[in-house]
C-alpha cells in the first residue's frame, strides 16, 4: 500500500525531529483537513521531492533518489498545535512521526510507542531502586547494632573465665565447668573513728564513735547507753538530738548519764518508757566492722545478752538494731526502743513548729487500742503543737505527754512517721519492724536537764519505735534459747 501525503517543505525532516503529515495543502484553510492514517509497522523511503511507498518486513530499501535515508513510523501522531480537532472534524487515526537517519547498512532506528507511558514507567522504576537502597542502608546499621551489643554482652559476661572443657567423661556425661558470675560489689560504707573520751565510775573507758559518709552526714555515738549523742548534716551543721558533752560524761567530773532524764538517744530497757530502767547508764562494750561500716555494742544486763548496732549509709539512713538473747533459763519480759529526741528547728528552742505524719489508724486510750479522731488523728501531715495544747487544755498539770500509737500495716519494716520543721528540711522518716510508735514531749514548766540546764520544757519532740503496750502479749516474752530483735531506720532528707 502507497501513501503519497504532500510534502512540506517548511517542516524539518531531520534526525530527532518529528513532522505532521497530512493531505491537502496547509495553507488552504477552506479546505477541509483530512489526516493520512499511516499503519503502525510501515518503513516509509524519502526522496527530495518527499515521494513515499510502503515496505515490506525484512531489509530496509534504499529510496528512488538514491539518498540512503530510511525512516520508519515510530510513535502516534497529535494533532498541530495551529489546529485543532473541531476545525477537522473526526480524525481518522492521527499519527505523529518520529524520523530518524541512518545509513544505509545500519540497522533502522526508531522510538518506543507511547512516550508518556514509558516515562512513568522508569519514574516507578526509580523509585523502586531508592526504596532498595534504603533498606539495604537500614539492614547494615541493623546488623551493626547488632552486632555490637552481642560483643559487649559478650564482654560482660566474661568477667571471670570459664575452665576449658576437660572433654567428656566415659559415661558421656559432659566435665565442663560453668562460667562463674562476677563477684558482688561491696556497698560503699561510712569511715569509722574511734575515740576514748573518759571513764566511768568503775574505771572503764567510755567509747566514742563517730560515723561519716560521703555527704558530710556525722553521726556521734557513746558507749554509756550505747547511745546516739550527736546528729549533723554537716560538720558545721545545727545539731538535731540532744546530747552530752565529754566533759559531761567523763565520771572524773561526776558523770551526768546516771540522771533519770538523760536518756537522749540511748537504749532504753528492758521495756520501753519505763522509769525504773536502768539500761541507759551501763557502759557498753564496743567494736567496729570496718567490712560493714558498722558500730556494735555489747553488754549483759537484765538476764539477756544484748548487742545494739549502729550504721550510717551513703543515702542518709541510719540504722539501729537491737537484739537480745536470754542469759538464763527463765523467761524475760522485753521491749527495747531507742529514746530518740529531734530538735529540727534551727535557731528556736521549741517543738511546737515541727510537722507530724503517723502512719496509725489508732492510738491507746487506758491500754486499749482506739480509733484515732479529731485531735488524735496525724494520718495527714499537721503541726505537734495541735494535740499538746489539745491535752494541756484538759490538763495544765500534765507534766510528760506520752501517747502510744498502733501502726498500720503487716509485720516488717513499714514506715512509721515523719518528722519535719516548719521550713520543710531536714527532714526525718522513720521505719521499723516493731507495731507501734510513742510520741513523747516534755511539758514540766521546771523541766531542766542534768548538766544540759539549757534545755527547756517542750523543746524536743521524742519518737520510740517498740512492741504494743500490752503487757500481756506474748510478744514481749523472751524465752530461753528465743530472740528479741528490732530494727528502726532514720531517714534524713
Amino acid at each position: 500500500m502507497s501513501h503519497n501525503p504532500t510534502y512540506d517543505p517548511e517542516l524539518d525532516y531531520s534526525e530527532d525531529h518529528t513532522a505532521h503529515y497530512y493531505e491537502g495543502d496547509r495553507s488552504g484553510r477552506s479546505t477541509p483537513h483530512q489526516y493520512t492514517n499511516y499503519p503502525l509497522g510501515d518503513q516509509y523511503n524519502s526522496s527530495s521531492m518527499a515521494s513515499y511507498r510502503q515496505a515490506t518486513t525484512g531489509p530496509p530499501q534504499s529510496d528512488t533518489a538514491g539518498n540512503g535515508k530510511s525512516y520508519r513510523y515510530a510513535t502516534e501522531a497529535t494533532i498541530p498545535e495551529d489546529e485543532d480537532e473541531a476545525d477537522h472534524g473526526q480524525v481518522a487515526d492521527s499519527r505523529q512521526v518520529q524520523f530518524s537517519e541512518r545509513g544505509p547498512s545500519s540497522s533502522i532506528a526508531s522510538k518506543k510507542f507511547g512516550d508518556e507511558e514509558s516515562s512513568g514507567s522508569s519514574l516507578k522504576f526509580k523509585i523502586l531502586i531508592v526504596v532498595a537502597i534504603l533498606l539495604a542502608v537500614l539492614w547494615v546499621i541493623f546488623m551493626a547494632l547488632y552486632i555490637r551489643e552481642m560483643t559487649t554482652n559478650k564482654s560482660n559476661n566474661s568477667t571471670t573465665p570459664s575452665r576449658p572443657n576437660s572433654g567428656a567423661a566415659v559415661d558421656g556425661s559432659d566435665n565442663s565447668q560453668p562460667t562463674q558470675p562476677p563477684a558482688p560489689t561491696t556497698p560503699k560504707r561510712s569511715k569509722i573513728l574511734a575515740n576514748t573520751i573518759g571513764k566511768d565510775s568503775s574505771g572503764k573507758d567510755i567509747l566514742q564513735y563517730t560515723l561519716e559518709n560521703d555527704k558530710n552526714v556525722k553521726v556521734e555515738l557513746l558507749s554509756i547507753g550505747a547511745r546516739l549523742n550527736s546528729l549533723k548534716l554537716s560538720p558545721t551543721g545545727s545539731e538535731l538530738v540532744p546530747g552530752f558533752t565529754s566533759t559531761q560524761v567523763d565520771n572524773t567530773n561526776g558523770s551526768v548519764l546516771v540522771d533519770a532524764d538523760s536518756k537522749f538517744g540511748a537504749i532504753d530497757g528492758p521495756i520501753c518508757g519505763e522509769l525504773a530502767n536502768s539500761m541507759h547508764t551501763i557502759n557498753y562494750d564496743g567494736e567496729t566492722d570496718e567490712t560493714t561500716g558498722e558500730v556494735k555494742f555489747m553488754t549483759t544486763a537484765a538476764n539477756m545478752d544484748v548487742v545494739v548496732t549502729y550504721s550510717l549509709s551513703e543515702d542518709n539512713k541510719i540504722t539501729v538494731q537491737i537484739s537480745a538473747t536470754s542469759a538464763g533459763n527463765t523467761e524475760t519480759m522485753v521491749d527495747m526502743c531507742s529514746s530518740m529526741f529531734f530538735q529540727l528547728m534551727t535557731g528556736t528552742e521549741s517543738a511546737d513548729d515541727h510537722r507530724l505524719m503517723l502512719n496509725a489508724d489508732n492510738h491507746f486510750a487506758s491500754g486499749s487500742p482506739t480509733s484515732v479522731g479529731g485531735i488524735y488523728d496525724y494520718r495527714s501531715t499537721k503541726l505537734v503543737s495541735v494535740l499538746i495544747d489539745y491535752i494541756l487544755l484538759g490538763n495544765s498539770n500534765t507534766l510528760r505527754i506520752n501517747e502510744d500509737f498502733l501502726l498500720n500495716g503487716a509485720p516488717g519494716l513499714r514506715k512509721a512517721a515523719e518528722l519535719q520543721p516548719a521550713t520543710n528540711s531536714p527532714k526525718v522518716t522513720i521505719q521499723t519492724n516493731q507495731d507501734a510508735i510513742s510520741l513523747m514531749i516534755n511539758t514540766d514548766p521546771n523541766y531542766s536537764v542534768q548538766g544540759r540546764t539549757e534545755y527547756k520544757a517542750r523543746e524536743f519532740v521524742g519518737l520510740f519505735t517498740h512492741s504494743a503496750p500490752d503487757a500481756t502479749d506474748n510478744r514481749k516474752i523472751l524465752k530461753p534459747g528465743s530472740v528479741y530483735q528490732s530494727t528502726t531506720v532514720y531517714a534524713l532528707s
